[in-house]
């Protein structure tokens, strides 16, 4: 009797590490979750070297922050927001959803992964943008808060 546990506790071991792990996500798996004030959420998608993202990440009832190779998204408003996301030196890239530590309530997010496609020279455009805006926000975010701790 004893015996057949000894075989048993690799098998729960590999299982229960395959479950703490961060998910992958493909076209053919979305992500989907609840998240709340100050909370973030990390989830890997694989390029290979040419290749190009387009990725959804759609919240319910919570302002949401997506990340991903410099590139940060923060939402405006409650709905889906859109990120290009080209392969970079390795092949693995870590996308991270986050909140804002000062919402008090609890939402609900799903992450897509629309298309892999081949890069366009458009691409390279989006994504340049993307990072002057991402750049911009922060940048105005910072300002914002050094005024308001300004005036206190």
């Amino acid at each position: 009797m004893k015996l057949r546990w000894m075989f048993a506790v690799p098998v729960v071991a590999a299982l229960f590490a395959c479950t703490t792990q961060s998910p992958e996500l493909t076209v053919s798996r979305s992500i989907s979750g609840a998240i709340g004030a100050g909370q973030s959420k990390t989830v890997w998608m694989t390029l290979a070297p040419g290749e190009v993202a387009h990725v959804a990440l759609h919240q319910h009832e919570i302002k949401l922050a997506i990340e991903a190779q410099g590139i940060r998204v923060d939402s405006t408003d409650w709905g889906t927001e859109s990120v290009y996301i080209a392969a970079g030196d390795a092949p693995r890239i870590q996308i991270l959803i986050s909140t804002d530590p000062h919402q008090s309530q609890q939402g609900r997010f799903e992450l897509r992964l629309l298309a892999i496609r081949p890069a366009l020279p458009k691409d390279s455009l989006a994504i340049r943008a993307g990072n002057l805006e991402s750049g911009g926000r922060s940048a105005l975010d910072q300002a914002r808060r050094t005024f308001h701790a300004g005036a206190n």
